[in-house]
């Protein structure tokens, strides 16, 4: 896919395997966007950082950290 967004389960574990689940579907110079990372949602931004070590090789990541937040990686 050239884009997926993750707008699933809002409790960290749930979250986590969200994102896990899409990873290997994402093409080259794909975009996985995550919503909800800042505390005045769901404050998801831990499962977003663990996401980011594990997959640091493979995509480039950004952060909005406005209102709810919202986060996005490129696949490389």
């Amino acid at each position: 896919y050239d884009y997926i967004l993750v707008d699933g389960g809002h409790d960290e574990q749930t979250a986590a395997i969200d994102l896990e689940n899409v990873v290997n579907h994402i093409d080259k110079k794909g975009i996985i966007l995550f919503d909800d990372i800042m505390p005045e949602s769901y404050n998801l931004l831990g499962v977003w950082n663990n996401f980011k070590e594990k997959h640091k090789d493979d995509f480039d990541f950004y952060e909005i950290m406005h209102r709810k937040g919202v986060a996005f990686a490129i696949k490389k």
